[in-house]
C-alpha cells in the first residue's frame, strides 16, 4: 500500500502585542491601501516585475516602499502593528516562513499568516555569505546563516535590506 505524506512546519516565538524594551520589532498589517497587481489594474509606470503596489489618495497606483524604507518608519504612524517581537532576525523568518506562533509576554499565544507583500522580489539574504566567500552555493542553510548573524550583529541591517521583499501578516484565529 503507497501513501502520501506532507508536513507543515510553523515555527515559534516570543513576543508580545505591545512594544517595550524587549519587544522593539513589528510584524505589520497589510495596510489598507495595498494592491494586488493584475492585468485588470495594469502597472501605469511602474517598474518591472513588481505584484503589489499602494493606492495613493488621488487613486494613483505607487510603488510601495521596500523593507529598508519599511525599517527606516516608512510605515510608521498607521497603526499597522500587529505582534512585537525581540529579535529582527526572527521577525525576518516569519517573513520567509509565511507564518508563526508567538508565545505572547504575560501569556497566551497567537498565530500569524501572511495576509500581503509590497511586491518587490525577494532576494536571499543568504547570499551575502557566498558573495564574501564565507560559504559555497548550496550550503547556506537557515541555521547557518543564524549563527553567522548571531556572530555578527552588525551585519544585520544591512542584511536584511538586501532582500527588499517584505511580508504582511493577520493573525489567524483557531
Amino acid at each position: 500500500a503507497g501513501g502520501f505524506v506532507t508536513g507543515y512546519f510553523e515555527p515559534e516565538f516570543a513576543g508580545a502585542r505591545e512594544a517595550d524594551a524587549t519587544h522593539r520589532t513589528p510584524l505589520l498589517r497589510k495596510p489598507d491601501n495595498l494592491v494586488a497587481l493584475s492585468d485588470a489594474t495594469g502597472t501605469q509606470g511602474l517598474p518591472p516585475g513588481l505584484t503589489h503596489a499602494f493606492r495613493d489618495a488621488a487613486g494613483r497606483l505607487v510603488e510601495a516602499p521596500d523593507r529598508g524604507a519599511i525599517m527606516d518608519g516608512a510605515l510608521d504612524g498607521r497603526g499597522l502593528e500587529l505582534v512585537w517581537l525581540a529579535d529582527p532576525v526572527d521577525a525576518f523568518y516569519i517573513h520567509v516562513q509565511g507564518s508563526a506562533r508567538i508565545r505572547l509576554a504575560g501569556g497566551g499565544a497567537m498565530r500569524v499568516g501572511y495576509a500581503g507583500k509590497t511586491g518587490h522580489p525577494y532576494s536571499p539574504i543568504g547570499r551575502v555569505m557566498i558573495e564574501r566567500g564565507l560559504a559555497e552555493p548550496g550550503t547556506v542553510t537557515m541555521s547557518v546563516l543564524r549563527d553567522w548573524l548571531a556572530e555578527n550583529p552588525q551585519e544585520i541591517d544591512g542584511v536584511l535590506r538586501r532582500n527588499r521583499s517584505y511580508i504582511f501578516f493577520r493573525e489567524i484565529e483557531d
